[in-house]
């Protein structure tokens, strides 16, 4: 019996340190990704429930939100781009894309609004397309609802308690970089 449980404790024990880890791995990558896409981490907390809720991965949402700054970027400095024809469909101008370019949070804001006026079909699937990539159908169901779902979505994040401070995310990111640089070590022997 003591064998037993002593085997049972010392499983539990390594089913929580790898649950730990994966917590650890994914509050890491939220840090680094919020410094990428130029976000706060509250809102790539909410872009990532938004994700979740509209069945598409992180990893799917930020391409798309990627790819849509290129397509924003170059539609504002030359008026052209794989996606120039989808902001004027959308009755996007050049003069209200400018100011948002360094707020991936109202840029999203503004195409979601103007992605749910168009009809189901084609026209409103090449244009997710033209603006998010190749994955940008899976972000259909994500712009539902426009600015407004974004702003409750963004409010349930906090309500939820899935938001951390951007020191405890750095605090994670700090001690799982070096727990990878122990494994390095201890993996390379």
């Amino acid at each position: 019996v003591a064998k037993g449980l002593s085997a049972a404790i010392g499983l539990s024990s390594i089913a929580a340190g790898v649950l730990i880890k994966k917590m650890a791995d994914s509050i890491d990558e939220t840090g680094k990704m919020s410094r990428v896409l130029g976000v706060t981490i509250k809102n790539l907390e909410t872009f990532k429930l938004a994700a979740d809720l509209g069945g598409t991965s992180m990893e799917t949402f930020t391409k798309g939100a990627k790819q849509l700054s290129v397509a924003s970027l170059d539609f504002v400095s030359k008026g052209t781009g794989a996606a120039a024809d989808s902001f004027r469909i959308l009755g996007i101008s050049v003069q209200e894309l400018k100011p948002l370019l360094n707020d991936q949070v109202g840029l999203m804001g503004l195409v979601a609004d103007r992605f749910n006026a168009l009809p189901e079909g084609a026209l409103k699937t090449a244009t997710a397309y033209k603006l998010f990539g190749s994955r940008g159908t899976a972000l259909i169901n994500v712009l539902e609802g426009g600015s407004e779902a974004l702003q409750q979505i963004a409010k349930d994040t906090e309500r939820f308690g899935l938001v951390l401070s951007r020191d405890q995310v750095l605090a994670v990111e700090k001690a799982n970089d070096e727990f990878t640089k122990l494994f390095s070590v201890a993996t390379g022997l």
